[in-house]
């Protein structure tokens, strides 16, 4: 059974990587980490996969972290 939602993490370099799952929270955990693991900001949303909605927009920087 497919995932219920997409995230997508892009960088500063306009490369970008994705990940599914069925819980958002651990999409998000999944994204932060992203960002810190290459210490760069990052944009990324999180989609529903049935209905192609965008159910949360993140930014964040993990200089702001610190």
């Amino acid at each position: 059974m497919k995932p219920k939602y997409t995230a997508k993490v892009y960088f500063d370099d306009g490369s970008f990587i994705e990940n599914h799952a069925d819980d958002v929270g651990q999409l998000i955990g999944w994204m932060r980490r992203q960002g810190q693991d290459r210490f760069c900001e990052i944009n990324g949303i999180i989609v529903n996969n049935k209905t192609h909605r965008i159910v949360k927009s993140i930014q964040y920087n993990p200089a702001e972290d610190i």
